[in-house]
């Protein structure tokens, strides 16, 4: 997602080149103090109940049941869609 969004941003013309390698080199370098969720038969069970109810993309709902099984202070993300179903599940969300 990370690098999808930005390369997206890029080719959009919302990041210059070196914006983008700036972000990139940023990135990598918070993935260090990320939790890494396995996914799990609980994960996709909660994928399967978000999908039903919100219908929104396979790959966010994974993203989206990771963090409400995580509990994690802050639940980040640039996707405002996203960001609303996180909320709606009593997430803290920071919208970047």
């Amino acid at each position: 997602e990370f690098y999808s969004a930005l390369g997206s941003n890029l080719k959009t013309g919302k990041l210059t080149p070196a914006e983008h390698a700036d972000r990139i080199s940023e990135g990598e370098a918070d993935f260090g103090d990320f939790e890494v969720i396995m996914y799990t038969v609980g994960i996709e069970t909660l994928v399967r109940r978000l999908s039903a109810r919100y219908g929104h993309r396979t790959l966010d709902n994974i993203q989206l049941a990771s963090a409400i099984l995580a509990k994690p202070r802050y639940f980040i993300t640039a996707d405002r869609k996203l960001a609303k179903l996180a909320s709606a599940e009593k997430l803290h969300v920071k919208l970047v």
